[in-house]
């Protein structure tokens, strides 16, 4: 049972790259329809996938935003420093304590 499982998850991954031929992609297709265990197992894969992608692009941007910050803020007088990080102290506790439907509203004012 575990080969089995082993190579549906690699006839999967091979699929998710696009590394099947055309016929291989039709015997997949045919094994999605006639197959229910293995089209959960596809389901569940593609949808692992998507949130990994997500989270890559997600960690990635966190990380560009991190080092253009730090440039920003090694190029900025302490001053301007200490506004911005009460600022963003006010920010995190009304994130915090209001209700996020009404943030956009009281970030106007």
């Amino acid at each position: 049972m575990p080969d089995r499982l082993e190579k549906d998850l690699e006839l999967i991954d091979e699929y998710i790259n696009n590394r099947l031929s055309t016929a291989q992609k039709l015997e997949f297709y045919d094994r999605l329809r006639s197959d229910n265990e293995f089209m959960k197992l596809f389901k569940q894969e593609w949808e692992l996938r998507r949130l990994m992608q997500g989270c890559k692009a997600g960690l990635a941007a966190d990380a560009r935003a991190r080092i253009l910050k730090n440039i920003y803020v090694q190029s900025r007088p302490e001053v301007d420093i200490l506004a911005e990080l009460k600022s963003w102290i006010v920010d995190w506790i009304l994130k915090i304590a209001v209700p996020s439907p009404v943030l956009p509203y009281i970030n106007k004012l």
